[in-house]
C-alpha cells in the first residue's frame, strides 16, 4: 500500500516553484484529493490499477512504484495549474482590463501559460517513457542482452 502523502510530496514539490509561488493559493487535503482524482484520469495505461484506493485512509491499495508517484505528482501540479488560469481568466472576464492590469501583470499570465505548454510536453514525454518500461526497467536495456 502507498500513502497519498507520498504523491502529495510530489505535487507540493512542484508547486513551491517561485512562478506558481507569486499565486499564493493555498491548497487543503481535500482540494488534493480532488487534484489526485483528476490525475488518475489523466493517467494513461498505468501498470498499477490507480483506481484502487481508499480516500477515507488517503491510501492506493496497491504499492505504487516510482514513476507512478512522479507522474501523479506531474499530473496533479498541472491540473492545479489549468484550474488556476482558469480562475484567473474569469477574474479577467470580471474586470475592465485596466482594472485587471492593476491587478496582475499580463506577462506574469502570459509566463504561466506557456509553463502550462512546458508542463504538457514534459508530462507527454514522461508517460512515453513510462509506456515503454517494463518493471521498472527499460524494454531497450533488455533488447540489449541484459
Amino acid at each position: 500500500m502507498t500513502p497519498y502523502s507520498e504523491v502529495f510530496k510530489v505535487f507540493l514539490g512542484k508547486i513551491t516553484d517561485p512562478i506558481y509561488a507569486t499565486l499564493d493559493i493555498e491548497v487543503s487535503e481535500d482540494d488534493m484529493i480532488i487534484l489526485l482524482n483528476d490525475a488518475i484520469l489523466n493517467f494513461e495505461f498505468p501498470k498499477i490499477d490507480l483506481r484502487a484506493k481508499d480516500d477515507e485512509l488517503q491510501q492506493f491499495t496497491n504499492d505504487l512504484g516510482f514513476d507512478e508517484i512522479q507522474l501523479l505528482g506531474y499530473l496533479m501540479a498541472h491540473s492545479w495549474l489549468r484550474r488556476t488560469l482558469r480562475d484567473i481568466e474569469l477574474l479577467r472576464q470580471s474586470m475592465s482590463t485596466v482594472e485587471f492590469q492593476k491587478y496582475s501583470q499580463a506577462n506574469h499570465i502570459r509566463t504561466l501559460m506557456d509553463m502550462e505548454q512546458q508542463d504538457l510536453r514534459h508530462i507527454d514525454n514522461l508517460k512515453k517513457r513510462y509506456s515503454r518500461r517494463e518493471n521498472n526497467t527499460s524494454l531497450l536495456y533488455r533488447l540489449g542482452g541484459e
